[in-house]
Order: structure tokens, then sequence, then C-alpha cells
């Protein structure tokens, strides 16, 4: 499994586990008339916190537990995100639609930017969401340059 599955069950349960804990204790915390205004909305903020992630995950459960997937391919390009954690992205903008894809792990490609042309085949569910694995070849002899671990 690679980073980006396990990045996408992490907030799929991580989504599960705050809405039903989110909602145990708001409901606690209104009975207990005690409890601060405070604490009751942070319990409230905690379960909205797991709808938006269950919101946000789960129309693309199907397309990943059936691998119901999308297949990109075409001339793009490799962009080098910086920051607390290494990435890239690939971008498709031959066509109409701008489609930009980020990954955890970064290629040794040699160069990045709209300067440098490769061909690229991206796996992502259907919705465009998650991305799955990509491979990354030479624009003129499509020869293989990289792709993620699991493809």
């Amino acid at each position: 499994m690679n980073r980006e599955l396990i990045q996408y069950y992490g907030m799929l349960i991580l989504g599960i586990i705050t809405l039903f804990g989110g909602v145990f204790f708001t409901i606690s915390t209104w009975k207990d008339s005690t409890e601060s205004l405070k604490n009751k909305l942070q319990f409230i903020l905690i379960t909205l916190f797991g709808v938006g992630l269950l919101y946000w995950t789960v129309p693309s459960l199907t397309q990943i537990v059936f691998k119901n997937h999308a297949v990109i391919k075409g001339d793009c390009y490799v962009e080098e995100n910086s920051g607390k954690t290494h990435s890239i992205s690939i971008i498709f903008d031959s066509t109409e639609d701008y489609e930009d894809f980020t990954f955890l792990e970064n290629p040794e490609l040699g160069a990045y930017g709209e300067d440098v042309p490769y061909y690229c085949r991206v796996i992502s569910t259907k919705n465009h969401q998650f991305p799955i694995s990509y491979k990354i070849y030479d624009s003129k002899t499509h020869k293989q340059l990289s792709s993620s671990k699991d493809d």
C-alpha cells in the first residue's frame, strides 16, 4: 500500500473516530449542567471536524476499495514542492481541464518545472480527489524515468 492510500485511510478512520467521539462527548457535556459553554462548543467543533473528514473521504471509498480508478495520461510537467514534506505535483495542462495531483514522494528527475516536459500516467479515483500512483516518462522517447513504488 502506498503513502497516498495510507493517508486516505488515515483520514477516513480519523473522521469516524472524531465523529463518534465528538457526538458521544457532546451529548454527555450537554447533559452535565456544570460543563462550561466553552467545553460544549469544543466537542461540537470536534464533531463537525469528523463530519468534514467523512464528507471529503466517503465519496471515494467505493472507488478505492473496488479499485474503480481513472487513468489520466498525457503531456505534463512536474513541480517540486518544498516545505516540511517534500512532495511533487504532476500537472496536466494540455487539456481544457487543469489536473494537478500531489504525491508525497520525490522522484529524482533532474529537472522540474513548466519548461521541462514529461509524459505522465496517473492513476486516481474517478472524482480525481485522491491520487493513487504515477509513472513519469521522457516526453520524446517515452522511456520510464520514475514511478511510485506500488505501480
